[in-house]
């Protein structure tokens, strides 16, 4: 981390010659031994780019400045930096623990029917929308913030995560993406023709990120805590 990252090597030869002269002599008779010796090397350049540099060069090209209560921020395609508490779920994985959960719900002391019916909507869920990694930036206020996350970006892998922290990591995290303004109104669409139904289906995730009733939501871009030393 502290000597930085190698983003480009370049190699070039380099040939010289050496010429090495021996001469020997009598009073009568001289001998001259000329050698001519060819060396080659290799000269390395390395152009040496610090840790994360292209983190640091976003922060600095957007120069935004952290925000800890978001107020009626007016939101429409905003990128913004958050500083709050941050929370992560992986509902696919939390998914593929419900079953274990209801076959031992007295090790985890769970009652059976709860756990079943928690089974029974992450079901249903699953058939609608895919599961995915959900982010919630908690602000100063209280306000909650939600998003999604790609599990390809993730640098630790979130059962590690999971087994370390659980759902709520410790410390302030910066949150650097796009907020937008969560629309309240169900919109009404004539009749029954096949759009209008797909988009009442959609109304389902819709429910699920609007749990709690959020003014924004987010697409986040980077995510980062600053470490003390």
């Amino acid at each position: 981390m502290f000597n930085g990252v190698i983003r480009r090597k370049r190699l070039q030869d380099v040939a010289s010659d050496n010429s090495a002269r021996t001469i020997k002599g009598s009073v009568t008779i001289f001998g001259a031994d000329i050698s001519d010796q060819s060396l080659s090397s290799k000269l390395e350049e390395y152009n040496i780019a610090p840790h994360d540099r292209n983190v640091i060069v976003l922060l600095d090209v957007l120069n935004l400045s952290p925000v800890t209560i978001l107020n009626d921020i007016p939101a429409e395609g905003k990128l913004i930096w958050l500083q709050g508490q941050l929370v992560v779920r992986d509902f696919k994985r939390i998914s593929d623990f419900v079953p274990a959960v209801a076959q031992n719900h007295k090790i985890f002391g769970i009652e059976k029917s709860e756990v079943n019916t928690i089974k029974r909507m992450f079901d249903a869920v699953a058939k609608i929308i895919p599961l995915n990694i959900e982010i919630e930036c908690v602000m100063n206020d209280g306000e909650t913030v939600r998003g999604t996350l790609k599990e390809d970006y993730l640098t630790t892998a979130y059962q590690d995560i999971l087994a370390i922290y659980g759902t709520r990591l410790p410390g302030k995290w910066n949150v650097v993406g796009i907020l937008d303004k969560v629309k309240t109104s169900t919109p009404q669409f004539a009749g029954h023709s096949f759009r209008g139904s797909v988009d009442s289906l959609s109304m389902v995730a819709d429910a699920l990120y609007k749990e709690g009733n959020p003014r924004y939501s987010l697409m986040p871009l980077l995510i980062f805590r600053e470490l003390d030393k």
